[in-house]
């Protein structure tokens, strides 16, 4: 593989980083450093943006890469997530696991499970569709889980004691995650000055992700992304695209 395109180890790095960091994650959150893990997932869907971006363009992109991105997307979208929720409520009964609400236990194993069912759908995809998302991907799932937690810490929201309140939000990203519905994906547009404003706000995006601000902005700009991406989809109703493909971050 790097005989052939030696460029390839660029993508690999930062999909090496996103692992790692994942890894951090989880640490932290066994350790009762939540927000902090909180913040290093959203570290980590910069990184994975990162690598589809240098995998593009330095022509780098191999099916080793790919493996690779979903193993890496599983652990730090899939499995450190629900770590952080998980230790988060053994904190809350003074890291007594057994007293941990049999509901949160299983939310969070189902949202394992669709992670793994998500990427694996994209993995055994035939064909790439350039415009549209099916379901929400396993790295905007990972997201706002972290950013959701992050600004219920912030403002001491109940919606985070509340077992039944966060497993029925892990299952419904679950369910999102592997459910058929299409959006527009965030790319490269024909205007040069929409080109301009994405960058300055995946920038602006990346700076509060460093420096663990305003978690309220990166939530209100991802649900804006979100609902604007699916209306404007079902507006346009194209046609021709596969039901089953998760495409690169």
């Amino acid at each position: 593989m790097l005989k052939d395109n030696p460029r390839v180890i660029i993508p690999n790095f930062f999909t090496s980083l996103n692992l790692l960091i994942g890894f951090i994650v989880v640490w932290l959150a066994i350790g009762g450093q939540y927000d902090r893990a909180a913040w290093y997932i959203l570290l980590c869907v910069i990184m994975d943006k990162m690598d589809g971006t240098a995998a593009r363009a330095f022509d780098a992109c191999s099916s080793f890469g790919i493996e690779f991105d979903s193993f890496s997307d599983f652990f730090s979208f899939g499995v450190a997530p629900a770590i952080l929720i998980l230790s988060f409520f053994q904190g809350q009964f003074n890291g007594n696991m057994e007293a941990v609400p049999l509901s949160i236990k299983g939310a969070c194993a189902v949202y394992i499970l669709l992670t793994a069912i998500r990427l694996a759908k994209f993995n055994c995809a035939d064909k790439e569709d350039k415009d549209f998302f099916y379901g929400l991907t396993s790295t905007q799932a990972g997201a706002m889980v972290a950013v959701l937690f992050l600004v219920a810490r912030k403002h001491e929201l109940w919606l985070l004691r509340d077992e039944t309140v966060m497993s029925g939000i892990l299952l419904l990203f679950g369910v999102l995650m592997v459910s058929t519905f299409k959006y527009r994906k965030f790319k490269k547009r024909s205007a040069r000055w929409l080109n301009i404003l994405q960058s300055f706000v995946f920038l602006f995006l990346a700076l509060l992700v460093l420096f663990h601000q305003w978690p309220e902005f990166i939530l209100a700009v991802s649900v804006l992304y979100f609902v604007g991406a699916v209306i404007q989809t079902h507006f346009e109703r194209p046609q021709g695209t596969d039901p089953d493909h998760e495409p690169p971050a």
